[in-house]
């Protein structure tokens, strides 16, 4: 918990509009987090937090190469995470889902970034890894074409063309929104 209420603390400065105190916040918080862990894993979801927490920081102060150096970190310990996961995982589909998740957190944080820094045609190319990772979900979560939905209609919206933005966001239900 205290990991947590840590993040909450660094998230606020977000709100505010401090990058560079959040980004210094959660550093210090992920720094901390090695005390608050009970276990291997759980150290490395606190870190991939924190680095997401950083990614937003960091890309909305419109620093690209830190949100860059941030995704990445947020790859490297997906892995490491996925690569635990699998070891306890009972079945193919199992191992499959645990990939699709860690390639889905990816492609999510790329294409937010190339959306952030108006890298439109690399965000429709994360989009469409995006889109087969979320069809292939649909099998088991028929909600998996939300993210996919929600990223499109921002493309499109940042890229001046708000009716096609509405009518993307009118494919999935409200509460969604």
């Amino acid at each position: 918990w205290k990991f947590l209420m840590g993040m909450y603390g660094a998230q606020s400065y977000l709100f505010e509009r401090k990058y560079g105190e959040a980004v210094v916040s959660i550093t210090e918080n992920k720094n901390l987090s090695e005390e608050f862990a009970d276990s291997d894993e759980q150290k490395l979801l606190f870190a991939m937090w924190a680095e997401e927490g950083k990614f937003r920081a960091l890309s909305h102060s419109l620093n690209e190469e830190g949100a860059q150096k941030a995704i990445d970190e947020v790859k490297q310990l997906s892995e490491q995470i996925s690569k635990l996961e699998i070891g306890r995982a009972d079945s193919p589909q199992e191992i499959e889902r645990i990939k699709r998740n860690s390639e889905q957190k990816i492609a999510s944080l790329n294409i937010w970034k190339d959306i952030l820094f108006a890298r439109f045609d690399s965000a429709r190319t994360h989009l469409d890894q995006l889109q087969k990772i979320a069809q292939s979900n649909l099998s088991t979560d028929p909600n998996a074409m939300v993210p996919y939905y929600k990223f499109q209609a921002h493309l499109h919206l940042m890229e001046g063309d708000p009716k096609q933005s509405i009518a993307i966001y009118s494919k999935f239900p409200r509460s969604y929104l």
